[in-house]
């Protein structure tokens, strides 16, 4: 008679065949999830750790959490800024888009230098202030 080999620890291996009284106990590897992939169920004694695909995030999203080695990573849809802002950093992998407000000019003391657009602010400059010594040539 032989000794049945010890348990399988559950974290390095587990148990694909129980020791019967012709056989030995069979440990196997526990499988390494690839840098892909998160660990979804753990492995135990008796069952390999499943391993399933981190969520792809698509063009419109950024990564709002980070996948760690046992969460998926989660991804929202990137801010669209609306018509009285423009975008101040578009969003890239890991960060939302920046909008800011246009900046609206006071046009009794100021006129409007450029026009805002999706990507830029409005500029304001002061009018010329004439002295009663002065005017405005047309």
């Amino acid at each position: 008679c032989i000794a049945v080999r010890a348990r399988c620890d559950g974290v390095r291996t587990y148990e694909t065949a129980a020791p019967t009284s012709t056989s030995d106990r069979v440990c196997s590897a526990v499988a390494q999830c690839l840098v892909t992939q998160y660990t979804s169920v753990n492995a135990t004694e008796f069952s390999d750790k499943t391993c399933t695909n981190l969520t792809q995030c698509n063009a419109r999203q950024f990564v709002s959490v980070a996948a760690t080695t046992f969460t998926d990573r989660e991804c929202t849809d990137a801010t669209i800024c609306d018509a009285r802002q423009w975008m101040v950093q578009a969003h890239s992998i890991d960060t939302d888009t920046v909008c800011a407000n246009h900046t609206t000019c006071d046009y009794t003391t100021q006129w409007e230098v450029r026009r805002p657009n999706a990507t830029a602010d409005r500029q304001c400059e002061n009018l010329t202030v004439c002295s009663a010594q002065q005017y405005v040539e047309k």
